[in-house]
């Protein structure tokens, strides 16, 4: 099981899409282990990966709304 010394990576994040497959590493120090396997990205939609981009819902509305945008879905 999990102990929390674990460093966990998740590979293809640079350039996500909705859905796409990811990879996750699991590195324990303590014994060198390295467990690798994939995952689904669970950001569903492009405007779920807009809000990703800007950090979240509310970051993305604020930049909209400072650069006149009216319609946040935009």
């Amino acid at each position: 099981g999990l102990t929390g010394e674990e460093i966990v990576t998740i590979r293809g994040l640079e350039n996500v899409q909705p859905r796409q497959e990811l990879i996750v590493e699991l590195f324990r120090p303590s014994d060198g282990k390295m467990a690798r396997f994939p995952v689904r990205c669970r950001i569903d939609t492009p405007t779920e990966l807009e809000y990703y981009k800007n950090g979240g819902v509310m970051p993305y509305v604020l930049r909209n709304l400072a650069r006149g945008v009216t319609d946040a879905a935009e």
